[in-house]
């Protein structure tokens, strides 16, 4: 059946009509100007930086404004985005709540009718979707020809820097990439923890240099499971993925993939904010150590390792107390308003108004 979608945007609205999850035509006003379109017309700007930006939490005091977060980024590197969202729910709360820079948004669904095999050969069953999404990814920029992009975890990750000083890292990063022949290069969310065994998306550049479908031929009859359960996660239970798989294919010389910091940036990993990994959420690398602020407040001397080997620290020129302004005032804005209603109530018109309507 035929259903509109409300979208929210600063200078207008944009509706959409779908049939079930395919956006047949949309419409709107922006700037004061009409428009009338087929979306599925239209082709990537090839000359803009493309990021897919991917949203499967429905945690949404922080996967909307982790959301919200990386759609300044792309506006701050005048890039262009896709929404990957898989979840209806999630969907209409996302353009219920986050106002868009203008009426270009584009989301994309996964498609779970290829590949059913590999992915079985590859993920456990509580992976499956994230691989989906991730291959969703690489076929949508297969097809469109684009080679170059960025494919972010967006519900779940935060860097604490200016727009302008974190759009400068990742260029940093991405020339990198290029200049080394890099097929994918992400940051470093678990490598260095895992003491440089386990690569990982989350924040990643890639290059599409290989094609999706003969890297996830690779998995076989799955049997590089078993072994690197055994071997890496020490685990009988097979609880892998594909990042997991991306690591083996890494260690095997079978793809050339690639970490990175930033120095002096403070970064947060909301989505590992549970009772075994709570102590590494935050995280921020200086002089070639990983810290865990969390941690060290625990022991201090368990709040650092090393960076692992082959992660890259890319200097910016971000100093660490830059980073640790936008960290305060994120994390801090709540204690602000609280701050604001213990002296508002002790104001003696607002005590005593109050304090009259209680002997009533």
């Amino acid at each position: 059946m035929f259903h509109k979608i409300k979208i929210k945007f600063k200078n207008g609205r944009l509706y959409q009509i779908r049939l079930g999850h395919f956006t047949f035509f949309e419409y709107g006003r922006e700037n004061g100007k009409k428009f009338f379109r087929f979306p599925f017309l239209r082709k990537p700007q090839k000359d803009k930086l493309v990021f897919y930006l991917k949203v499967n939490s429905r945690s949404y005091n922080t996967s909307l404004p982790c959301l919200q977060f990386w759609l300044n980024i792309v506006k701050e590197m005048k890039g262009d985005f896709y929404l990957l969202c898989d979840d209806d729910i999630l969907e209409r709360r996302i353009f219920k709540s986050i106002i868009f820079e203008n009426s270009d948004v584009k989301v994309l669904r996964s498609k779970r009718s290829r590949f059913k095999k590999q992915v079985n050969n590859i993920c456990s069953s509580r992976w499956v979707n994230a691989a989906y999404a991730h291959i969703a990814v690489y076929l949508h920029a297969q097809k469109y020809g684009i080679q170059e992009f960025w494919n972010i975890d967006a519900d779940d990750t935060m860097i604490f820097a200016s727009s302008k000083d974190i759009a400068k890292s990742l260029s940093m990063a991405a020339d990198y990439a290029r200049k080394h022949n890099l097929d994918a290069f992400s940051w470093d969310m678990h490598r260095s923890s895992f003491y440089g065994l386990y690569w990982t998306f989350g924040v990643t550049f890639t290059r599409l240099n290989t094609d999706i479908e003969s890297i996830l031929n690779q998995a076989g009859n799955g049997q590089w499971r078993k072994v690197y359960s055994e071997c890496i996660l020490v685990a009988d239970s097979q609880d892998t993925n594909l990042d997991c798989f991306f690591s083996y294919l890494l260690d095997k010389g079978q793809i050339k993939l690639g970490t990175f910091n930033v120095e002096n940036v403070y970064f947060m990993h909301w989505g590992i904010a549970n009772i075994l990994e709570y102590f590494k959420t935050l995280q921020i690398v200086c002089e070639g150590k990983m810290y865990y602020p969390v941690s060290r407040i625990i022991d201090e001397s368990k709040g650092n390792i090393p960076c692992a080997a082959d992660v890259v620290c890319i200097d910016a020129g971000i100093s660490k107390q830059e980073s640790q302004k936008v960290l305060q005032a994120q994390l801090h804005a709540y204690l602000g308003k609280l701050t604001f209603l213990a002296k508002h109530y002790e104001e003696p018109e607002v005590k005593k108004t109050y304090q009259d309507f209680l002997k009533q």
